[in-house]
């Protein structure tokens, strides 16, 4: 959970930095993780992002479904597959806007940033974002590739409210 959180400031980030006017971003992606015996999951979704709502939404789904909602200080996953919905408040030292001053260029399409204990690096074309590489906490190698990038793009608000059954088992951590 903590991975999507940090990716997904850290992609705001460098869109700040490539694009100077982004109020939006939607894109497939396609993410690996690698562990040290060199297995490999991938994931497929879809990212909504909306800088001036400060809101996102990833959406998972291979290979399995899931949606993770990010507004402010609160993350929403909902898990049909569990059916079950988890809220989360995000700490308070967390601040999208600090990060985005960041990223420093250290190569023609490769950017690197560092978060608390984490370093990325984000590759761009000079147009559009390809991809992001870290380790996370379980000093997993993951990369984030993305397609079909949209900006600036108007998107609906509705779709950044967490959706899910009423009989879905809720935990509120």
């Amino acid at each position: 959970m903590k991975s999507i959180l940090i990716t997904l400031l850290l992609f705001i980030k460098l869109q700040a930095q490539i694009l100077q006017n982004l109020t939006s971003f939607e894109a497939n992606f396609t993410q690996t993780i690698d562990d040290k015996e060199k297995k490999v999951v991938k994931y497929e979704g879809k990212i909504f992002a909306d800088k001036n709502l400060q809101k996102a939404k990833w959406s998972y789904y291979k290979p399995i479904r899931k949606d993770v909602y990010i507004q402010k200080k609160l993350v929403t996953i909902v898990e049909p597959e569990l059916e079950q919905v988890i809220i989360r408040k995000i700490s308070n030292d967390f601040d999208i806007f600090e990060l985005l001053k960041n990223a420093k260029k250290i190569g023609k399409d490769l950017y690197l940033t560092k978060y608390k204990k984490y370093s990325f690096k984000l590759y761009s074309n000079g147009k559009d974002i390809q991809k992001l590489v870290y380790k996370d906490d379980f000093d997993n190698l993951v990369t984030i590739k993305f397609k079909h990038q949209k900006y600036n793009q108007k998107i609906d608000p509705v779709l950044f409210t967490p959706d899910a059954p009423k009989d879905y088992d809720l935990i509120i951590e």
